[in-house]
């Protein structure tokens, strides 16, 4: 199953590794730049720096290259097809990876899932709940991926599955505790809250009313070739 987290962004405010694609290290590079990336054979170009707007009113020039200059380099913003203003941040955009910023029992995260990440994650999380352990910020995205794999997969009572993840949230949180963490106190915070019983009704809400959609290709493969909900139910069903 592959799910890749995609956003789109202003083309200004985009990293340099997002636009280095984009690139224009010559003057002779610009045309082949612009037809790759903007599917245009651009006339002229023109660029651009902290202005909100520009205005285009010479229909001789189009379509006309809009350059951005970042760090002493010139990047293939976009173009301009036809005459009138430009408002730079929403007219010129680009598609970037979205990085994603893992929270223990945070919102779920579209991500890439391999076959074999599904399968390690399960069993990383069926291992953690028979022996529920502190979890510092280096295993804090395997254990929100695994988190929501298994909910991703459940097939039974989704009810069952609340109990089970309350029961490790007091396990793990215990743990912590015992080791002088502060994630009793500090984790409900991130989410607006004060106490641990509210941080509980977030992940039950969680539960209740996430929904997940697969494609025909993805279910396709779940039911007949990757038997994850099987697999899911197989080791859940030990606990």
């Amino acid at each position: 199953m592959t799910r890749t987290p995609m956003m789109r962004t202003s083309f200004r405010k985009a990293s340099l590794e997002d636009i280095r694609e984009f690139i224009c290290r010559r003057r002779v590079d610009r045309e082949r730049v612009f037809k790759t990336h903007h599917n245009k054979t651009i006339k002229t170009t023109i660029r651009v720096d902290n202005e909100d707007i520009i205005e285009i009113d010479d229909e001789s020039k189009l379509p006309i290259g809009v350059l951005y200059n970042k760090y002493g380099s010139d990047y293939a913003m976009g173009v301009c097809n036809k005459l009138g203003q430009y408002h730079i941040d929403t007219a010129f955009t680009v598609e970037i990876i979205k990085r994603i910023k893992y929270t223990m029992w945070g919102p779920y995260q579209r991500t890439n899932w391999t076959v074999k990440e599904i399968e390690e994650n399960i069993i990383w999380r069926s291992r953690l709940i028979d022996k529920p352990k502190q979890i510092d910020y280096r295993s804090v995205p395997q254990f929100e991926r695994s988190r929501w794999m298994i909910f991703c997969f459940w097939t039974g009572d989704i009810e069952d599955l609340i109990s089970i993840e309350l029961k490790l949230m007091d396990d793990i949180l215990e743990q912590d505790t015992m080791y002088g963490g502060v994630m009793r106190r500090n984790i409900p915070g991130i989410y607006g809250y004060t106490t641990l019983d509210q941080l509980k009704e977030h992940l039950k809400k969680q539960y209740r009313e996430t929904k997940f959609s697969l494609n025909e290709e993805e279910i396709n493969f779940v039911n007949n070739q990757g038997w994850f909900g099987w697999k899911v139910k197989a080791i859940m069903n030990k606990k």
